[in-house]
């Protein structure tokens, strides 16, 4: 599956960056965002660190433009056909593997999400950190299992919250819904992480999961701002039914 990456900086512009990660708290690092956000004229914004419930079985598509790392990008609003690039939720290994494991009952070792594990070591090196596929199906595959059993069990529990936590991805911790969407043109979702969650959730059919908004395109962002400005006006014939739109009330 081709990535397309998000534009970086050479190594040496990204020394301000770290330096401003590590010593501005995420919450005003999030307010000068916004503040610029609305000096650029935008005024139906929301904090995105609030994560909003959506249905698991809308998210159709994974984005392959990755906004990496998260925080830099959370709650920014980006022109451009980065949003084009996507592929189907379900025709990834993730998906087909774990529908196999908990749907038609399979082995790990028979499932695409097995297979796949076992290719990218071979060629790769590793694989979700791992470079040993017996270490994968124990640890990883395991992990999964406890995940499934959890939701099966309590339903969608966030982060942190009762759940297993995956020690191959610490960073984790620091999302409380273990899921990352952005929003193309049309207002989609496309999942940028949480595939797992994602998945197990569509398995089971889960009602709804939250969600954090990492990016939105600008022209969905432009609807939004035509939405917020008609509901200031009072015009009735205005209505809410997106999930990202619930908020302009």
């Amino acid at each position: 599956m081709p990535m397309h990456f998000a534009k970086f900086p050479a190594a040496v512009g990204q020394i301000p960056f770290v330096v401003y990660r590590r010593t501005v708290p995420l919450k005003y690092r999030i307010a000068i965002r916004l503040r610029i956000q609305k000096i650029k004229g935008y005024s139906a914004l929301r904090d995105p660190r609030q994560p909003i419930p959506i249905s698991p079985a809308d998210i159709d598509y994974v984005s392959d433009t990755r906004f990496i790392p998260e925080e830099r990008y959370l709650g920014k609003i980006e022109n451009g056909d980065w949003d084009r690039q996507r592929t189907p939720f379900e025709s990834t290994s993730t998906y087909q593997g774990l529908h196999e494991r908990f749907v038609e009952d399979y082995d790990w070792r028979e499932t695409e999400y097995y297979a796949h594990a076992e290719d990218r070591i071979a060629t790769e090196g590793e694989h979700f950190g791992y470079t040993d596929i017996d270490e994968f199906l124990e640890s990883r595959c395991g992990y999964v299992d406890d995940l499934y059993d959890s939701i099966r069990k309590k339903g969608y529990q966030p982060m942190g919250v009762e759940v297993p936590h995956d020690p191959r991805r610490p960073w984790s911790r620091k999302d409380p819904t273990g899921v990352s969407v952005v929003v193309d043109r049309n207002g989609d979702f496309l999942l940028h992480d949480g595939h797992h969650r994602v998945a197990l959730s569509r398995i089971l059919d889960i009602d709804r999961i939250p969600v954090h908004v990492l990016v939105r395109h600008e022209k969905w962002q432009q609807y939004r701002e035509e939405v917020f400005d008609k509901s200031r006006k009072g015009d009735q014939t205005v209505t809410h039914t997106h999930p990202d739109l619930h908020d302009l009330r």
